[in-house]
């Protein structure tokens, strides 16, 4: 071990077998990563990055380093033991998980929507290696389940199944890709394929808007990128914590982007992150997730919806358009709770709930959608 000067901070810096840690010791925040990336650091420019679950540790590293803000939560940072997330597992550990989805929502304080789904997953390590592990993900719910596809449309598409996901991780536990996304890919074009025949024989008047709506879809789910981040979002939020060290008392602040649930542009967010509870004896954490959205990117974002829905209809004055800005507003909020034994790195529940309030041409929507992960073996 020895103390350097790294990216413009002091910092410890040690390394044990191909993984290098490095300690800033002005925020007392340690981050992992691998020989490998030190030599990609030292020959390659550095890009801008904010910190969302499954980017590598070279990623993570700047934003802690550079683009967060910590504050003491009542505890003395000097005093508080590290509570560092990372995966010791073996060949053959399996991990059992049962999953469930809701999605509630409210217009006008009447519960419109309330759909509830649950399967169960299962990771198994496949391989182990000095440079991270193999892993398969094995579950089985059809894959019209999540995407509000009609019940008539959807009992035709539920041969649509995909059981095995092989994918990998570092050696401290981030998820770093999937290897069999192709052939994923390739169920989820056949299936929106059979889906847009399905709509267009019910309707062959809207053949052309169908298409239109079906090709993005196609794109999305048919790339390596779409298959990570859409359909594998439960493996994301496992892996989520992986790959950092955590101070209980200290409170990470920085600001993400997250879609546009109206399309368009992104929209930020200032996210809170911090350790709730901790039993250092049982190995165990609890980490929460906060974020709210920013105020000015949602005042611009309702803007651009009553804009459209306006431009939608015909007659309209200045003056309703006016009206309609000044009575949108939304809020948009994350809370998600992460409780492991972070060592030896087992996730045994996780909450992630997302909660949006909006009004827009005088009417009030609520709704909530939450994703809870329980270990059950």
């Amino acid at each position: 071990m020895f103390v350097s000067t790294f990216m413009g901070l002091n910092c410890l810096i040690y390394n044990t077998r191909s993984v290098i840690f490095i300690q800033a010791q002005e925020t007392k925040l340690t981050t992992f990563f691998y020989i490998s990336e030190l030599e990609y650091m030292h020959h390659n420019s550095f890009p801008t990055v904010s910190l969302l679950p499954g980017k590598s540790n070279l990623l993570i590293l700047l934003v802690l380093l550079l683009g967060f803000s910590f504050t003491q939560r009542g505890y003395s940072q000097t005093d508080a033991p590290g509570i560092p997330f990372v995966t010791y597992w073996s060949t053959s550990d399996t991990f059992e998980f049962k999953i469930t989805k809701r999605v509630q929502k409210w217009e006008e304080e009447k519960l419109v929507k309330n759909d509830s789904s649950t399967y169960n997953g299962t990771i198994t390590v496949v391989d182990s290696t000095p440079d991270g592990y193999l892993l398969k993900w094995r579950y089985t719910t059809n894959l019209t389940t999540d995407y509000n596809i009609p019940p008539k449309i959807a009992r035709r598409l539920s041969k649509y199944r995909i059981r095995d996901i092989q994918y990998r991780i570092s050696e401290v536990g981030e998820f770093q890709g999937v290897d069999n996304w192709k052939e994923i890919a390739k169920v989820f074009n056949a299936m929106f394929d059979e889906f847009m025949d399905l709509l267009i024989e019910e309707s062959p008047e809207n053949r052309a808007a169908v298409k239109k709506v079906i090709k993005p879809l196609r794109a999305t789910f048919g790339s390596k990128e779409g298959v990570e981040i859409y359909v594998l979002k439960e493996l994301q939020y496992i892996h989520y914590p992986f790959g950092v060290e955590f101070y209980e008392g200290e409170e990470i602040t920085y600001q993400d982007s997250y879609s546009n649930m109206f399309g368009g542009r992104p929209i930020k967010g200032n996210v809170k992150l911090y350790v709730d509870s901790v039993d250092y004896d049982d190995a165990y954490c609890v980490l929460i997730h906060e974020m709210k959205l920013d105020e000015e990117d949602a005042k611009k974002m309702m803007e651009g919806v009553a804009q459209k829905l306006l431009a939608s209809r015909k007659g309209s004055t200045k003056k309703k358009v006016v009206e309609i800005i000044n009575n949108a507003s939304i809020e948009f909020s994350d809370h998600n709770r992460f409780e492991y034994y972070y060592y030896p790195g087992i996730p045994l529940h996780i909450d992630i709930k997302r909660i949006v309030n909006y009004q827009m041409d005088e009417t009030k929507t609520y709704q909530i959608n939450q994703v809870i992960i329980d270990r059950i073996n």
